[in-house]
């Protein structure tokens, strides 16, 4: 039985769960016996003792016995607590789970605030339903979990609830509606997800509604627009979709609208032109369309509006010219069209103007002078013309000024000196000309100078030397001339410098090695001379240094083994002497190693083994001797490999097969003996095989033939001998020419003796002649056919199966037929669509094998059209005739009128332009992988022109026919353009392929003789 003590506290208890809240008249002694709980007082200091939050001096002080003195805590006049407020430096002691706090115990408590306290976890205990009197709860930037309660419904006096950044899950309850007088509602930055409940239409009294930062979908509830004292609305960051609901133009008192970072599509209502109080509006990152609206120049009050990074088209509307209240203007990343409109001139208060990344023409306006308070002005990525108007020295508070990736001309005006507050100035990818300006150097701040790809000429300005804060200096692909100033060794804060693609001449100066920052220098392609300067090995943060194609002379020094950072090293098509210094083997991080077209001499040292990260290494056309080393078996990253036309004999070391991620080995023009190592079978992603030109002799290994996608082998002029395996026989492109073969040589067009070039042409003709008969008389029957049936085409999957019967897939080694494409994308459903192009769609398919591969189907209406059936046909011949390792694979094709499609290797990371489109994918893009992809293209492309009989043109290079695999790697794609250069004929040079991606200066229509 329990003791009387237990007994009476247990009814105090019942007692004060029962009578709900208790006035300060209530509160009196309820049982007198010693020892014996005696007052509801009492109870509420023994639930804060109980929490272990106010057990020491700093929460109680020196009143240890009176509980209303304690940190954080208010009383009414009887002694009740009313309030907790424990904020962001009164909190220390605060710890465990939020339900150690026993909210039955206080009903008067009419405010409780725990900030900013991550040691304050747990879920928010339903028992907070207790407390009617509750009119605040702000709970923020806490550890909180699981969901929020439904009980908290019950809370009809809740006026501000405030639970933003937690980790609560869940859904948004539903009887959070039943708060009839709730003013804030903050549940941003949690894990969210569902529906918005359409039931806080009923919270008519809010003023603040913030879900930011969560998983919620759905679409906006068209409910939201009966909130009418809405002064604050964030949905931002979530995954909303539908459409931005025209009843938001009832909210005119809001403030404050903010719907980014979602899946809205549609446009842009123009009820929104009501919201006359409105201050900031960012609609940025969703799928919007349509206009900018003309009524948006009706919001005067508007400080910010940002509408980056949709689809909307059209101009820009001069109405936004009267928004005088204007601060913060962001159009970037939209496909808008037209002039910029001078009426932005009236901005004067406008401190940042971002249209990047349209397709705005006509020139700079020069209104643009009047907004004196701009601070940031980025025109980048559009069409603008014309010359830089010299009145933007007026933007005297300007720190960004990018005009990069337009068609501006003329010079850079000398009224940029007067902007001493920029920090960044981008005017690279355009066609400005003339002399970098002198006055450039009073550029104090300046951090960013980009001036590349321009036709700027004469010297590099010496008062370059005085922006002492520039840390990125680029002036590649340039007409610079002269030597590179030596006082550019005062710019010690420089991490990038580049002066790539230029005529200097001279020396490089040993005041470089004064960049101690420095991180990239790129100074190939000029005419400098002189040997490398020993102090490069001063700049121990350098991850990439090319000097390749001057006219360097003298070693490699080898205190170049100091950067141990280095991930790029390129001194190729240079005239350096001596040998490869073995400390080149310090170099862990190093991935690309290129010293090719030098004059190189001595043994490849072994201590390269060490570079276990590396991916390329060419060493080509030097005069290296000895053997290759068996530690190049270490390699296991190495992907190509080319120590080609030197003097390397010996045989192949077993050793180098372990190097199983090879995709390219070169090892023809040397001395190498020996029999090719039957360990070759284990380089199980080889492509491309070169050992021509050798001394090696014995049999070709059958393991060659099992290698699964092997491309091209030349094992030319060798002394092989014996027979040729038979899948050996089955590599599309293979050279055994030259040899001590018996018996048959496969008589491929490698093996053939060179022809003439007319030879080459007349054999040309003759194959794409036998390829057009061929395809009249198939499509001729098939006319026949389709004669029979009636005049209604069939549709759906029988007349696709049809199809398969009449085409099979060719080139995908025999096993896969035209159903498993059906049954791959279920009928070309939508589902499996991962883009859209002007003539075909293209769906991600899995095989019956599980590989996967990318299928472009020509829209039916295009096959229709005699151009896209050209195009299509044209892709499809040319690339089952080419193979490169930078070059899309192309699996197979169906040439049906009715049903075309070609089958390709999927890319996972898609097009170049969109890595580049999305910022978060270009920021990954780092330096050493942009150059690896540039590189990726020179080599597909010479290979086009150099290396294809007759060399094949591409036509329409651009970012969105460059694919990127999982790795980053590059490869061209879309040949629908394409053509041959036949020799000895006259072949003329017309405008085609992709707008804003043809050379500038490009001439139309002028005929290219061929010699």
């Amino acid at each position: 039985m329990a003791s009387a003590s237990s007994v009476s506290r247990l009814v105090v208890i019942i007692i004060l769960i029962n009578v709900g809240a208790i006035s300060d008249t209530m509160i009196s002694v309820t049982a007198s016996a010693p020892g014996l709980l005696t007052s509801p007082i009492e109870l509420e200091r023994e639930a804060l003792l109980g929490t272990g939050w106010w057990v020491n001096n700093w929460a109680t002080g020196n009143y240890t016995s009176y509980h209303c003195k304690w940190t954080g805590i208010s009383c009414n006049s009887a002694g009740s607590v009313t309030g907790v407020s424990l904020l962001r430096y009164e909190n220390n002691n605060i710890k465990g789970e939020l339900g150690r706090f026993n909210f039955s115990c206080f009903p008067n408590l009419k405010s409780f605030k725990i900030h900013s306290n991550y040691l304050l976890s747990g879920s928010i205990p339903s028992e907070i339903a207790a407390v009617s009197m509750l009119q605040t709860l702000e709970l923020p930037s806490n550890n909180l979990t699981g969901i929020i309660p439904l009980q908290m419904g019950r809370l009809r006096n809740l006026v501000y609830l405030d639970l933003f950044d937690n980790h609560l899950m869940g859904h948004i309850p539903p009887t959070l509606g039943r708060l009839s007088k709730l003013k804030i509602l903050n549940l941003s930055s949690n894990s969210l997800v569902g529906n918005i409940p359409s039931t806080l239409d009923h919270l008519t009294q809010l003023t603040t509604l913030t879900i930011a930062s969560n998983q919620i979908n759905g679409s906006i509830p068209l409910e939201i627009g009966n909130l009418n004292f809405l002064q604050v609305l964030d949905l931002s960051t979530n995954g909303l979709q539908g459409i931005i609901p025209s009843e938001m133009g009832r909210l005119r008192n809001l403030v404050h609208l903010d719907l980014s970072n979602n899946y809205i599509w549609g446009y842009i209502p123009p009820t929104l032109g009501h919201l006359s109080k409105l201050e900031n509006l960012n609609l940025s990152s969703n799928g919007l369309d349509g206009i900018i609206p003309s009524e948006m120049g009706r919001l005067r009050n508007l400080v910010h509006l940002d509408l980056s990074n949709n689809h909307l088209t059209g101009h820009i509307p001069p109405t936004l010219g009267r928004l005088s209240k204007l601060k913060i203007l962001n159009l970037s990343s939209n496909s808008l069209v037209g002039n910029v409109p001078s009426t932005l001139g009236h901005l004067t208060q406008l401190t940042t103007l971002a249209i990047a990344s349209n397709q705005i023409n006509g020139s700079i306006p020069l209104e643009i002078e009047n907004l004196k308070v701009l601070q940031v002005l980025d025109l980048s990525r559009n069409e603008i013309g014309g010359s830089i108007p010299s009145t933007i020295g007026h933007l005297k508070r300007l720190r960004i000024l990018d005009l990069s990736q337009n068609k501006l001309v003329g010079p850079i005006p000398s009224s940029v000196g007067p902007l001493t507050q920029l920090t960044t100035l981008n005017m690279h990818s355009n066609r400005i000309n003339g002399s970098i300006p002198l006055e450039i150097g009073n550029l104090n701040f300046l951090q960013v100078l980009g001036l590349s790809d321009n036709k700027l000429e004469g010297p590099i300005p010496s008062t370059i030397a005085s922006l002492v804060s520039l840390t990125s200096l680029s002036l590649h692909y340039n007409n610079l001339i002269g030597p590179i100033p030596l006082t550019l060794g005062h710019l010690n804060r420089l991490t990038d410098l580049d002066l790539s693609e230029n005529k200097l001449v001279g020396p490089i100066p040993s005041s470089v090695g004064h960049l101690n920052f420095l991180q990239v220098l790129d100074l190939s392609n000029n005419k400098l001379e002189g040997p490398i300067p020993s102090t490069i090995a001063s700049l121990v943060n350098l991850t990439y240094l090319s000097l390749q194609d001057n006219n360097l002379t003298g070693p490699i020094p080898s205190t170049l083994g100091h950067l141990d950072r280095l991930t790029y090293l390129d001194l190729s098509e240079n005239k350096l002497v001596g040998p490869i210094p073995s400390s080149v083997g310090h170099l862990n991080f190093l991935q690309v190693l290129d010293l090719p077209n030098n004059k190189l001499e001595g043994p490849i040292p072994s201590t390269i083994a060490s570079l276990v990260n590396l991916k390329s290494l060419s060493l080509e056309y030097n005069n290296l001797t000895g053997s290759i080393p068996l530690t190049l078996g270490h390699l296991n990253r190495l992907t190509f490999l080319d120590l080609s036309d030197n003097k390397l004999d010996g045989p192949i070391p077993p050793e180098l097969m372990n190097c199983s991620k090879l995709t390219t080995l070169i090892l023809g023009n040397n001395l190498l003996s020996g029999s090719i190592p039957s360990q070759i079978g284990k380089l199980q992603e080889l492509y491309y095989l070169d050992l021509s030109c050798n001394s090696i002799n014995g049999k070709i290994p059958y393991q060659l033939g099992a290698i699964p996608g092997i491309h091209t082998v030349d094992l030319s002029m060798n002394n092989l001998s014996g027979g040729i395996p038979v899948f050996v026989r089955k590599v599309p492109h293979l050279d055994v020419s030259g040899n001590k073969f018996g018996g048959e040589i496969p008589t491929t067009l490698a093996n053939a003796p060179p022809p003439h070039h007319k030879m080459i042409a007349t054999l040309l003709v003759a194959i794409i002649l036998a390829m057009v008969a061929f395809l009249a008389l198939i499509f001729g029957i098939l006319i026949i056919r389709r004669r029979r049936d009636k005049e209604v085409e069939p549709t759906g999957t029988g007349e696709i199966t049809k199809c398969a019967d009449e085409f099979a897939i060719w080139n995908y080694d025999g096993r896969i037929t035209f159903q498993d494409m059906i049954e791959a994308t279920e009928d070309f459903d939508i589902k499996y669509c991962i883009g859209t192009g002007g003539y075909g769609s293209v769906y991600r398919a899995r095989l019956p094998s599980g590989k996967v591969v990318a299928l472009k189907k020509l829209h039916r209406s295009e096959t229709e059209e005699l151009a896209s059936l050209e195009s299509f046909r044209n892709e499809a011949r040319l690339l089952s005739q080419i193979r490169h390792r930078n070059i899309v694979k192309l699996y197979g094709f169906c040439l049906h009128k009715t049903c075309m499609f070609l089958i390709y290797e999927y890319m996972e990371m898609g097009s170049l332009f969109c890595v580049l489109r999305t910022d978060e994918e270009a920021i990954g893009l780092d330096w050493t992988k942009r150059v690896n992809i540039v590189k990726g293209m020179a080599h597909a492309l010479s290979y086009l022109h150099h290396h294809c009989t007759p060399p094949i043109v591409h036509r329409d290079i651009s970012s969105n026919n460059i694919l990127l695999n999982s790795e980053l790697e590059a490869f061209v794609a879309d040949f629908g353009i394409a053509r041959l250069l036949n020799f000895d004929s006259s072949n003329r040079t017309l405008l085609a392929g992709t707008f804003g991606y043809i050379a500038p200066g490009h001439p139309l229509a002028i005929p290219l003789m061929l010699l």
